[in-house]
């Protein structure tokens, strides 16, 4: 029988599964957006959310891009970011950011 907290683990894996299915839908919003304010509005999203799921650093790339003030921070920021995306759902060519793979594993629910 399965304990209360392995269910909690299984539960939260499950929602952070989910949210890195959801990534590619987040990161065509922000790449694709009408107009400058539906980007600032995905990326503020992203960026609360991926905190949540235990992917801080991609909550920071994303804040990074939301405050971007000149075109040139902006390509770069976002240049980041969707590199960092491509990386955790398995779309970036082999080899590039193993680092990024390593934060899509399942954390440790007794470190705090």
């Amino acid at each position: 029988m399965e304990t209360e907290p392995e269910r909690a683990v299984a539960a939260y894996a499950a929602l952070r599964g989910r949210f890195l299915d959801g990534l590619g839908a987040r990161r065509a919003a922000i790449v694709e957006a009408a107009d400058e304010a539906s980007r600032l509005d995905a990326l503020h999203r992203l960026a609360g959310a991926a905190g949540s799921y235990g992917f801080a650093a991609l909550g920071e790339l994303a804040r990074r891009a939301e405050a971007a003030r000149t075109p040139g921070d902006m390509r770069s920021a976002l240049a980041s970011l969707t590199c960092a995306i491509d990386a955790l759902t398995g779309a970036a060519p082999q080899g590039d950011n193993t680092s990024w793979k390593s934060a899509a594993g399942t954390p440790d629910p007794t470190s705090s």
